[in-house]
């Protein structure tokens, strides 16, 4: 498999990972909040991946999963004054 191949599997599993931790059992339950996993470095740049709906934990458990660094945080997204 190339390496092109195997970065869109990945992709394709973290989002199958990330589509079942939206839909668990404790998302039913709390709040909707939507929250991002923001990674990277002010040199580097930033990727932001999400929203993950329902609760933090769905987006720490897919970071720690498919980042496995220690430069990622989780943000609650803020809606614009208004909605």
């Amino acid at each position: 498999m190339d390496l092109k191949a195997q970065e869109f599997q990945q992709d394709k599993e973290a989002a199958l990972l990330a589509s079942s931790l939206r839909s668990g059992p404790r998302a039913q339950t709390l709040p909707e909040k939507q929250v991002v996993v923001i990674s990277g470095t002010p040199a580097g740049g930033f990727a932001v991946i999400g929203p993950f709906d329902g609760y933090t934990n769905a987006a720490e458990t897919w970071a720690d999963a498919y980042i496995g660094a220690f430069d990622w945080w989780v943000v609650q997204l803020q809606e614009p004054e208004g909605f």
